[in-house]
């Protein structure tokens, strides 16, 4: 004999039951339940009549995690710019911390290239990870750039039909500028005294705001 009496069932086996699920771990108790398959006893939630949810944990103790959910393809997303790159996994949603359900993103290292960065011309660098580095050349050019009227005997006009930012210079024969000023989307035209200004041919260079030359046009002055 044993010198208590604390067995509640003393024909029995009895398994610790801490969460009161109804469902014991694998520790013998003098005063538990018979089932020994909750396979987490601190947490009335995980037991095996529970259901699965995503959450990387085995809900229903079968030893399998997140089965029977949808699964959707994640990829880490290292720079957090919502685009991952190549790495993926199989996850149960298309929400997890370091990882993204688009990829594409040619520099996971930077979150200012991916394919929903606007493309800057000019910097050697893929912003929109199309495969191509963008350079300020159009084959419009001639439409977008204006310089009337050529010849002009009065003032020097110069106008852009685009959304750009262009520095433009004005300068003589020997290389010295007449004037200068830029071209953007708020001020997309401009009109030039010629005032002072010798008969002759003058050069207007055009650099995009990347100091870039894009287009230079011959201007005759003649008065």
């Amino acid at each position: 004999g044993v010198g208590n009496c604390l067995d509640c069932n003393d024909d029995q086996i009895l398994f610790s039951d801490i969460d009161s699920d109804g469902f014991g771990s694998d520790v013998e108790a003098a005063c538990g339940v018979l089932d020994s398959s909750d396979c987490d006893d601190s947490d009335a939630q995980i037991n095996v009549l529970s259901s699965e949810i995503c959450d990387l944990i085995d809900n229903n103790c079968n030893f399998l995690v997140d089965e029977g959910l949808q699964q959707y393809v994640l990829y880490v997303d290292s720079d957090g710019d919502g685009y991952g790159g190549i790495d993926a996994i199989a996850y149960c949603s298309n929400l997890l911390t370091g990882y993204s359900d688009l990829n594409g993103d040619c520099d996971d290292a930077s979150a200012l290239v991916s394919p929903a960065i606007p493309e800057i011309p000019d910097n050697e660098i893929d912003e929109n990870c199309d495969g191509l580095i963008e350079t300020f050349v159009d084959e419009r050019i001639e439409e977008i750039v204006k310089v009337f009227p050529n010849p002009s005997s009065g003032n020097l006009n110069l106008m852009i039909s685009e959304n750009y930012d262009i520095n433009w210079n004005a300068i003589d024969l020997a290389g010295r500028s007449v004037a200068s000023g830029k071209l953007s989307p708020a001020i997309k035209s401009v009109s030039i005294e010629s005032q002072g200004w010798d008969n002759g041919v003058y050069f207007v260079l055009f650099k995009n705001q990347y100091e870039k030359s894009f287009q230079n046009v011959k201007w005759i002055l003649s008065k």
